[in-house]
């Protein structure tokens, strides 16, 4: 590890031990209150008195101590400094407790004995999960206080007294090594947060770099995707313009054509002209939905006018090739949304059903649904593969035409239903069984006045 990360490692251990002085002090406290409490019958008040302004002298430097650290803020190097007071504060501490063992023990009261250890015992304990942080203030509290009570016993002479003293010197060790331990434990903890959060950081730095490699990228293709939408857009009349020429030179040449072969010709040229005047048409409305040319006006209208207009404008052509055509919508029905828009997307949704049904027959139906009312377009024919109902509204995608048979349409219909569906806020559903028909749904707001405006 890099001096700096332990640098580092050193001065988040400081801080932790500064966080925790708060407790610590206040156990001195409240420890030495209760020690004056139980020797004031028995020790020397002048002693005690004395001991105990030392104390309170010890914790009123350490606590405002502790508030000048709250107020510098110091950095990973100024925290340096910051531990030589601590290991000074805890100096003082321990040799005021240790104080307490050479003052108030005396063997002819075996109680005050058995306090002074009780309380130097604890303090002790309590200094490995506090003052462990920095060893250096936890070794010297540990021995400024338990070396004056070890001494004491010593100099008392006895087997009972040289038994305290050797317990307690093996107490003093114990505690020094489970020290020892907390401190390694606290330390690789801290090193490997430390790593965790640099890792995170490196992370986020390439998250970030990618992102905005990323969005350039994104923005870059929007552009140019913009780019080629306004164009298409913008030239529709041009590119229209010659195709309409065509026509009309087309219905020249037939009227001055006598062949019948000439005829055929002339024909196949003028569906050919059809196929790219549809294909054309369904690519420049897909460029102006997608530049945001298309805006919706809505209104409320009679929904089963609508439907009957498209039944007047495909029953022929169904019945042509021997399919039915159904309309059920009760006429009460009355709706908001763009007619023409709202039109636009269910022409296309039955060309799609006409398209792939060879028999049977192409229903329109309408019933209320909440605050929508639920437009189907149900067919008899083919189905969908449930693998493709994720692909059938992209562009040029067609279902059961891996030929690319032109007579099937070029599979820009439903493409240019989804983007109507986004401009108007319309969901459009699906659902198919293949070999039995598809059923397209469209969720178009019911009006609040239940009358056409």
């Amino acid at each position: 590890m890099s001096d700096d990360s332990e640098q580092a490692l050193r001065a988040e251990r400081l801080r932790l031990l500064y966080r925790h002085l708060p407790l610590v002090l206040g156990v001195n406290l409240v420890n030495g209150a209760l020690v004056v409490a139980a020797l004031w019958p028995l020790a020397e008040r002048a002693s005690l008195l004395a001991w105990a302004g030392a104390l309170l002298a010890m914790l009123a430097v350490r606590t405002a101590q502790r508030r000048r650290y709250l107020r510098a803020h110091p950095d990973d190097v100024g925290m340096a400094a910051w531990g030589r007071r601590l290991v000074v504060g805890s100096t003082w501490a321990g040799l005021t407790w240790g104080a307490a063992a050479v003052l108030f023990v005396d063997f002819e009261h075996p109680l005050s004995l058995l306090l002074i250890v009780f309380v130097i015992g604890g303090m002790a304990a309590g200094a490995v999960t506090t003052l462990c942080y920095h060893p250096p203030a936890f070794h010297l509290f540990l021995g400024t206080s338990i070396a004056p009570l070890t001494l004491r016993l010593l100099a008392e002479g006895g087997s009972v007294a040289w038994a305290m003293a050797g317990m307690l010197a093996v107490f003093g060790l114990a505690l020094a090594a489970i020290g020892h331990r907390y401190f390694a434990h606290i330390t690789e903890n801290l090193r490997l947060s430390h790593e965790k959060q640099r890792l995170l950081e490196d992370m986020e730095h390439q998250v970030e770099a990618r992102t905005a490699e990323l969005e350039t990228a994104r923005l870059a293709a929007e552009d140019a995707n913009n780019a080629k939408s306004r164009f298409l857009a913008a030239a529709s009349h041009d590119l229209r313009q010659p195709l309409q020429s065509m026509f009309l030179f087309s219905e020249l040449l037939e009227r001055r054509m006598d062949d019948p072969q000439d005829r055929e010709v002339l024909a196949r040229l003028r569906s050919g002209l059809v196929t790219l005047k549809d294909m054309l048409d369904g690519l420049l409305d897909l460029s102006r939905l997608d530049v945001g040319l298309v805006r919706s006006e809505r209104a409320t209208f009679a929904l089963r006018e609508l439907l009957d207009e498209l039944a007047a404008a495909y029953r022929p052509i169904a019945q042509a090739r021997d399919l039915g055509f159904q309309v059920s919508c009760d006429p009460a029905i009355v709706v908001m949304s763009d007619r023409q828009l709202l039109a636009r997307m269910l022409r296309n949704l039955v060309e799609n059903a006409l398209r792939y049904t060879e028999r049977g027959a192409i229903s329109l139906a309408c019933r209320e649904q909440g605050p929508h009312v639920r437009v189907e377009v149900s067919d008899t024919g083919i189905g969908i593969a449930p693998d493709q109902l994720g692909r059938i509204f992209e562009e040029f995608y067609q279902v059961g035409n891996p030929e690319r048979d032109r007579e099937w349409g070029f599979g820009l219909g439903l493409s240019i239903v989804r983007r109507l569906s986004n401009v108007l806020d319309h969901p459009v559903l699906v659902s198919s069984v293949p070999g039995k028909g598809s059923t397209f749904a469209v969720l178009v707001p019911r009006a609040e006045t239940g009358r056409p405006g």
